[in-house]
């Protein structure tokens, strides 16, 4: 069974939290760490890199049987709590008949540099999502949402061919290889030039991140064994794709089917259930919203800035908290000014 937790973060390096909640480190078979910090995302911000230098030894013992994953994000303006969630499976392993919402991991060999943000990495992303998979015994077809972090390099590293640093591409080449491994996208559709550009190629599973704090893809996925659900008590996963940053309906819906309830005032009735929240958004190539000019891209902070400042609030609104994991650039993830929410929610008894 698949254990969804949240801890706090006093600062990018504290892990207290997730240390308490992993408790005895022989009962874990299988550990993922989604993580977001305090920073302001450009690339003279090391928040991602001091963070990752405070896990890895933490999650070393798992990590070198190739039992942990970690990704790693940078930025909670508004009103988002800095933490992480902690997706734990505890030994014995599960039955091979089980039905309930699997956790699958997997990590790559280092990419050499010469292969990161360039079209082969297309092939390591899908691998690596194909090995995650195999590991949670799920068929594609049966995969909800594959969350990855691929690597870039810093660009000290790479004079002369910027695209290798580009989180912006990294992204998108994540979000392809999700998307052949998944069978949504054929692998010989996808040309050199499609990268980051062509929006009609796009996973409607992924949920991509990149940075240079890694050498390698890192890949979990999640769904359920038997296609529909889980029994009763157990998890439900569900996803959806909002139009904009103002498509809070479709986040209810969202809500909704998977067994929440809201009172007359809007407020979750049973707060409790929702176990992790998971929001990609971007803005509109013009900074548009529903016809209307904004600020985004007239202000002098990041266009990112101001979606997870505006999603922390609709979030946050719709589900009385401050405690969800928001990333931006839903490149090749989801149509331009669209998004991608992930819920997970505990079902009744």
């Amino acid at each position: 069974m698949t254990e969804v937790h949240w801890f706090d973060m006093a600062h990018p390096a504290d892990y207290a939290g997730l240390q308490a909640l992993i408790g005895d480190p022989d009962s874990v078979a299988r550990l993922a760490v989604l993580v977001k910090t305090e920073g302001h995302t450009a690339t003279n911000d090391f928040a991602r890199q001091l963070s990752r230098t405070a896990l890895d030894p933490l999650l070393a013992p798992w990590t070198a049987a190739g039992r942990a994953v970690a990704v790693l994000a940078n930025g909670c303006e508004g009103v988002a709590t800095p933490g992480g969630y902690a997706l734990i499976e505890r030994r014995p392993t599960r039955p091979q008949d089980d039905p309930g919402l699997r956790l699958g991991i997997a990590r790559s060999a280092p990419l050499p540099p010469a292969v990161i943000g360039e079209p082969e990495a297309i092939d390591a992303v899908a691998a690596c999502v194909t090995a995650a998979c195999a590991d949670a015994g799920l068929a594609a077809d049966q995969v909800a949402l594959a969350i990855l972090k691929c690597p870039t390099l810093l660009a000290s590293r790479c004079a002369g061919s910027p695209h290798r640093s580009d989180q912006h591409r990294g992204r998108a080449i994540a979000a392809l290889g999700a998307a052949v491994a998944l069978g949504e996208i054929e692998r010989a559709r996808i040309g050199p030039d499609a990268i980051a550009n062509d929006p009609t190629l796009h996973s409607a599973k992924a949920m991509t991140f990149a940075g240079p704090e890694q050498d390698a893809v890192e890949a979990l996925v999640l769904g359920h064994a038997d296609g529909a659900g889980d029994p009763g008590g157990a998890l439900r996963l569900g996803v959806c794709h909002p139009r904009d940053m103002l498509d809070a309906a479709s986040i209810r819906r969202l809500a909704v089917s998977l067994g929440l309830r809201f009172d007359e005032a809007g407020g979750l009735t049973e707060p409790e259930r929702l176990l992790a929240v998971f929001s990609k958004a971007g803005p509109t190539p013009d900074g548009r919203v529903r016809g209307a000019r904004t600020g985004i891209f007239t202000s002098a902070y990041s266009a990112d800035s101001h979606m997870r400042a505006a999603q922390s609030g609709l979030l946050g609104s719709l589900f009385g908290s401050t405690r969800f994991f928001v990333s931006g650039d839903p490149i090749q993830q989801a149509p331009p000014g669209g998004g991608v929410v992930a819920l997970i929610v505990k079902g009744q008894p």
